[in-house]
């Protein structure tokens, strides 16, 4: 990023300013002028093993029910030590869940789920997106 300096030239000039002298706005980086740049937060959210056979294992302490455990089994897993791998089922009503992963598991090992939120720009929100059409329909009716 380069630094960029933003400045604001006055609409109101008083006697001791010209009217070309600019005001200093704001200093900082411009990263890229792509309007169809999205910007995300990521969270990382973390369990570890409770039981290990080989490449399985029991995964405890990520979710607080069955229902969220089925919810993100399509997201990938990873852990601290280079692992990856995929939820298998949910064991119980309690969060944990089976989970196979591409090598053998270790004790001290933390298994992890990233998250992305979308930050920038905001999704439209539901009832402006029925506005909108509404006005789009309205509008293309009194045109005939």
């Amino acid at each position: 990023p380069i630094p960029t300096p933003a400045t604001d030239t006055p609409q109101t000039h008083t006697q001791t300013q010209s009217p070309q002298t600019p005001t200093f706005v704001a200093y900082g980086g411009l990263h890229s002028v792509n309007p169809d740049r999205v910007i995300l937060k990521k969270i990382i959210i973390t369990g570890h093993p409770s039981k290990i056979n080989k490449s399985k294992a029991i995964v405890r302490n990520m979710f607080n029910n069955a229902e969220d455990v089925r919810w993100f089994k399509p997201v990938e897993l990873w852990t601290k030590y280079g692992r990856s791998g995929s939820i298998l089922e949910p064991l119980a009503s309690k969060g944990r869940f089976k989970a196979k992963f591409d090598s053998v598991l270790l004790n001290q090992d933390t298994i992890c789920m990233s998250l992305y939120k979308r930050v920038y720009p905001k999704w439209p929100q539901l009832e402006e997106l029925k506005r909108v059409t509404e006005e789009k329909e309205s509008g293309s009716g009194d045109k005939h």
